[in-house]
């Protein structure tokens, strides 16, 4: 989270891949890691990260800091 903030997003990538690897199914760390790749203008990546995340915890605080309407439109022009 603290690379996260500091704008360190392919460092928070490295942390958030590792954690990932221990669980997949790590909903925290789908959200957080789609909000890097957002963040990176790496949309599409994103947003697969953020609907398996939305899959395992569809109430989960970390989805309500992703703008729906910026995953729509991945959505839609994929």
């Amino acid at each position: 989270v603290a690379q996260m903030k500091c704008g360190n997003y392919t460092i928070a990538l490295v942390d958030l891949d590792a954690a990932l690897e221990l669980d997949q199914r790590t909903a925290v760390a789908l959200a957080r890691k789609g909000q890097a790749l957002f963040a990176m203008g790496r949309r599409d990546e994103a947003f697969e990260c953020v609907e398996k995340a939305r899959a395992i915890d569809p109430k989960l605080p970390e989805l309500k800091k992703i703008k729906k309407t910026d995953l729509l439109v991945v959505a839609v022009r994929g």
